[in-house]
């Protein structure tokens, strides 16, 4: 179960390199490659090979294993697989943006927030996630 944690570090790696703002650098090309490739193995189709490794040890066809085997084994893969498909179209669309250049960022200018107080656009936050869009309160006191 362990090897599902393969694809950590390419997701850190990622994260870091989106931080930093080193996006259109080649090491944040191949990290997202590596983390697509690794997380596909390690955690989508890790379930499949489960039910087949069973499926070999008890000598039953791939397609009898969810039928033969108790409901909660087969409620507890899916409730674990559910996040996994998810996450992995996240990797997808941002792998396909990453590889063709496409990003919502350039079909839609931002609009900067303004502080109430100033009128001024706040800077984007530097953790590399959008900014709430709710105004700020300022206290007085």
């Amino acid at each position: 179960m362990f090897l599902a944690e393969l694809s950590t570090p390419s997701v850190c790696l990622g994260k870091i390199l989106i931080q930093y703002k080193q996006q259109h650098t080649l090491l944040h090309k191949v990290n997202g490659g590596l983390m697509l490739v690794t997380f596909f193995i390690c955690r989508v189709l890790l379930f499949p090979y489960l039910y087949y490794a069973y499926s070999r040890y008890a000598s039953i066809p791939f397609y009898v294993v969810p039928l033969s085997i108790p409901w909660q084994c087969n409620l507890g893969a899916a409730m674990l697989m559910a996040p996994q498909l998810y996450w992995f179209s996240l990797i997808c669309r941002g792998a396909f943006r990453l590889f063709t250049g496409s990003s919502r960022a350039r079909r839609l200018p931002p609009t900067p927030l303004i502080d109430s107080d100033s009128k001024d656009p706040l800077p984007p936050p530097a953790n590399g996630y959008s900014a709430p869009e709710t105004k700020r309160e300022t206290s007085r006191h």
